[in-house]
C-alpha cells in the first residue's frame, strides 16, 4: 500500500458493527473493509441491517488463495 495504516478491529454483532461503521464512513479513500463469508451470510440472518454491502463502493481483492 506504500504508506503506514491503522487497523481498528470492531468485534461483535457477527461483523455487522464493523461493516456499518465502514459503510457509513465518508468516501475519502482512507477506509477499507475486509469482507469474509459471514458478511454474505448475515444478509440472510438479520432482517433489519442498516446497510447493504452490494450497494456500497467498489472494492479490490487483496488476498488470493490457490484454487
Amino acid at each position: 500500500m506504500g504508506q503506514p495504516f491503522l487497523i481498528e478491529n470492531k468485534p461483535g454483532g457477527g461483523n455487522n458493527i464493523g461493516v456499518e461503521l465502514v459503510v457509513n464512513s465518508p468516501a475519502d479513500g482512507y477506509t477499507m473493509l475486509l469482507v469474509n463469508p459471514a458478511n454474505g451470510i448475515n444478509t440472510t440472518l438479520y432482517k433489519n441491517l442498516s446497510f447493504i454491502i452490494r450497494d456500497n463502493r467498489a472494492g479490490r481483492g487483496i488476498v488470493r488463495t490457490p484454487t
